[in-house]
């Protein structure tokens, strides 16, 4: 198995793959896609290839592992902690590791927020509803935009509702460079911010405040 796809590829080119070997299309009972089937919210999978008879590969649902980024995971045999090179797979298994999906109740709590008046008005507190509509009612028609895109990034970081983090005197955590970087409005490599996930420090990272502000921010 060489010449793999990019693990965020990986999902569609398997797809084509058994299609293919189908002739180009499969009849699913509908009951196939539902969360009963799929598995229920948290349950995530991957998806592991083995090696069978000559010139064939299994495909098997397996249990996730630890991660949230995609990835391909090349384990030999012995199932050693020790992840080879795709060039030394022979023999092998190849755990297709996709995204960890967000999770259902972050998409039922948090909408996006629409850069408008009423919008941004609807996701703030009661408070900072009040600061912000009196602000854009004393805008100049040629500042509003500044003002609705500062008062945005103010209700995205509002619905990421962080948790409280001890940082020393003048830093900031990750979190908040990832928040701000999102409120900003600007455009962001979420494949960027995706890998970050499985680096060394990540577990120190609200990652469900970044999330929240994904889905705020129209981006999720």
């Amino acid at each position: 198995m060489t010449g793999l796809p990019a693990p965020e590829d990986m999902s569609h080119a398997m797809l084509i793959a058994v299609l293919m070997h189908h002739g180009g299309s499969l009849d699913l009972p509908a009951s196939a896609f539902e969360p009963d089937a799929l598995g229920a919210a948290g349950a995530f999978h991957s998806v592991q290839a083995q090696p069978g008879p000559p010139g064939t590969v299994r495909l098997s649902v397996v249990a996730r592992p630890p991660g949230d980024a995609a990835r391909i995971e090349v384990r030999p045999w012995s199932r050693s902690a020790s992840i080879a090179r795709p060039g030394r797979a022979r023999g092998g298994t190849l755990d297709i590791v996709g995204r960890k999906p967000m999770s259902t109740q972050t998409h039922a709590r948090v909408a996006p927020i629409p850069r408008t008046i009423d919008g941004i008005a609807d996701a703030l507190p009661s408070a900072e509803r009040a600061r912000f509509n009196a602000e854009a009612r004393t805008t100049e028609a040629a500042d509003l935009e500044a003002c609705l895109a500062k008062w945005w990034g103010v209700a995205v970081l509002e619905a990421a509702a962080p948790k409280e983090e001890a940082t020393p005197p003048g830093t900031v955590s990750m979190t908040s460079v990832f928040l701000r970087r999102i409120a900003a409005g600007g455009a962001i490599d979420w494949n960027e911010i995706d890998a970050m996930r499985e680096r060394r420090g990540a577990r120190h990272i609200d990652w469900d405040a970044i999330d929240r502000a994904r889905v705020a921010a129209g981006a999720a």
